[in-house]
């Protein structure tokens, strides 16, 4: 609120209903209902119109705690207010009436809204559609998304998105009916006027996790394919659940393709990611060729995480492919990832053992910086004299940040 007081204070222009729909939404979150009340009533005093989203918000806080008197007579100052109602508030009323047991009232309810043929958005005929396939009302719900489809008109009328397919296409899956998701999937409309659905990025997500989820890989990796001929490029999510898919079901090869397919895009693997699809590909016998991949992904910013490199850098030791695993090192160095004590004695003792000590010490202490690496002393327990690196204070900045 004192952000919010501020902006008021100084900012060259006014709160959007956007604003108000995330404030009144967290004071009921938080149970000040009162005070999500006192910021509607600033809403409508400072000029701007009646949002439905601002009023669902404290209906829908009023019917969780009982006061349906309220809720009603906030729903009729909407109603009043509103110059064109999409029917959002229909799906609170109903969700809570069926929470309620009294099924009736809920459909009462939905048919009074269709009664008025309200041209409603996307985002209130997938509420509607959560609701009725929540509580059993199946016919209805394919009814209603029949009827979206028939009305999307583009350009003229968007009455269908991508989480409208999602909502049914999920509901297919949870019936089993696979076949029949796919159909979903593509369905277009029977009305003479009305188009076919654009799908993008986030609807194949969907259908391709569902199909990952009941290991149904074939069917995934047609719809991944068939994203490409769609000029659709595959995101971080779609490659993360195909492999995590492919992993899970010991197709490492596929798995090691969709990884170094990744790589190649130029996306960004994070840490958590990155380590443990390296960590299964190497434990399967993939760590050679896990380096093409790891260094595709160092030649691009962000550069990976200094743990991904030490998975690999470790997994290439282990099976004694030191040309390799110095490569790794080198590039490591050369981006500024900086390298922990533990992977630097590791790679040391090593190389150490097999006689090339001095050469991976080059690598490790090369000059990066236009100056000398520093190498101090140190006397250890036994009295030996022994040397250890130290990387520059702008290194070490840049490794504590990371």
């Amino acid at each position: 609120m004192r952000v919010y007081r501020k902006i008021i204070e100084t900012a060259p222009f006014s709160p959007s209903h956007v604003t108000y729909r995330h404030l009144t939404k967290g004071f009921i979150d938080s149970g000040r209902i009162d005070e999500a009340m006192d910021l509607l009533r600033e809403m409508l005093n400072k000029g701007q119109g009646a949002d439905s989203i601002v009023y669902n918000n404290l209906i829908s806080g009023f019917l969780n705690l009982g006061n349906l008197e309220k809720a009603n007579e906030l729903f009729d100052e909407l109603k009043e207010r509103c110059v064109v109602y999409d029917g959002v508030v229909n799906a609170t009323f109903m969700e809570w009436w069926f929470s309620q047991g009294k099924e009736n009232n809920a459909m009462e309810s939905y048919k009074s809204l269709l009664d008025r043929n309200f041209r409603m958005t996307p985002a209130t005929c997938n509420a509607l559609l959560e609701v009725l396939l929540k509580y059993g009302k199946k016919p209805e719900a394919w009814a209603l998304f029949e009827q979206m489809l028939d009305n999307h008109q583009t350009p003229t009328v968007q009455a269908v998105n991508s989480d409208t397919f999602n909502v049914m296409v999920n509901e297919c899956f949870k019936l089993g009916k696979f076949s029949e998701a796919i159909d979903t999937f593509k369905r277009v409309g029977t009305h003479p006027k009305s188009k076919a659905f654009i799908m993008d990025v986030a609807g194949y997500n969907n259908i391709i996790t569902r199909f990952c989820e009941n290991e149904m890989l074939d069917e995934a990796e047609k719809l991944f394919g068939e994203m490409s001929t769609k000029s659709l490029p595959p995101d971080v999510t779609t490659f993360r659940t195909l492999i995590d898919a492919y992993l899970k079901v010991e197709k490492i090869d596929d798995a090691l393709r969709l990884f170094n397919q990744m790589a190649d895009s130029g996306m960004r693997v994070v840490m958590s990611f990155g380590t443990r699809v390296f960590s299964e590909l190497i434990s399967n016998g993939k760590a050679a060729e896990c380096v093409p991949i790891l260094i595709k992904m160092g030649e691009k910013d962000p550069k990976p995480d200094f743990l991904i490199y030490d998975v690999v850098a470790r997994g290439l030791l282990n099976e004694g492919l030191l040309d390799l695993s110095k490569d790794v090192i080198d590039q490591m160095m050369k981006a500024s990832v900086g390298i922990t004590p533990a992977l630097q004695n590791f790679v040391s003792e090593a190389f150490g053992q097999a006689g090339r000590g001095e050469e991976i010490e080059r690598v490790l202490n090369a000059d990066r910086w236009g100056y000398a690496a520093l190498r101090p002393h140190r006397t250890t327990s036994n009295g030996r004299t022994t040397a250890f690196r130290t990387q520059s204070n702008v290194r070490t900045i840049a490794f504590c940040i990371q």
